[in-house]
């Protein structure tokens, strides 16, 4: 009797979960609310090692209420009123994260902006974007947000053309409109660099680089490299 009782509040519990909180997708779709929705109507399969999208029985939106539930290695943040959302996957030998977050132009339209990385195989993989959402349709829009971004911005002092290839690390506000971005060197397994890679290095290690900040510009909708 008790085990029949302790399984139909457990599996109730498992219901009220992925029920509770969540409007239907077709109302999210129609027009999000906050951060959280725009999040679970992202485009894109979201990142977990045990979510396989060939099982059919799962759309994307319900993938990403799954992934939003509570395990041993998981944290996530959400703060809807600064519109900001952050998952830390530690789960299996990779790690993972990501960041979303929207800034606002002066007519009231959002710019999303997602960032995730991965680390802990043999290269990283780091990917930063932005979105409008128009239509029920995201809009890539991350050539017309951003300014072009070269090693000599984070290091004054960068001299060899033929060295200046580095990866970009971006952290999202959480408070502020203020994105943060530090270089760092390409992996060694990089093509760009494989046959030069010690050199490379050597190169690298010698300047002196500075984090970056690119600043919101909300009557025009894009970010500016701050001096």
């Amino acid at each position: 009797m008790r085990l029949s009782v302790f399984f139909i509040l457990f599996t109730a519990s498992l219901n009220v979960f992925s029920q509770s909180g969540y409007r239907k997708e077709i109302e999210i779709r129609e027009s999000p609310l906050n951060i959280l929705e725009y999040y679970l109507i992202i485009p894109g399969q979201p990142y977990h090692h045990w979510l396989h999208k060939e099982d059919d029985d799962f759309t994307e939106f319900e993938f990403r209420k799954m992934y939003l539930r509570p395990m041993p290695g998981m944290k996530i943040s959400i703060d809807t009123k600064n519109a900001f959302m952050s998952i830390i996957d530690n789960t299996s030998e990779l790690s993972y994260q990501m960041q979303i977050c929207y800034f606002k132009q002066a007519d009231g339209s959002k710019i999303i902006g997602i960032y995730e990385d991965q680390t802990g195989g043999d290269c990283d993989s780091r990917s930063l974007i932005f979105y409008r959402y128009i239509h029920k349709k995201f809009i890539d829009v991350t050539k017309n947000v951003m300014p072009e971004i070269i090693l000599k911005d984070f290091c004054p002092m960068a001299y060899n053309l033929h060295y200046n290839m580095f990866e970009t690390v971006y952290r999202l506000p959480r408070t502020g409109t203020t994105i943060k971005v530090k270089a760092q060197p390409l992996c060694g397994q990089d093509e760009r660099i494989r046959m030069g890679s010690v050199k490379y290095y050597e190169y690298f290690n010698k300047l002196k680089c500075n984090l970056l900040e690119l600043t919101w510009n909300k009557r025009t909708g894009t970010f500016t490299i701050r001096n």
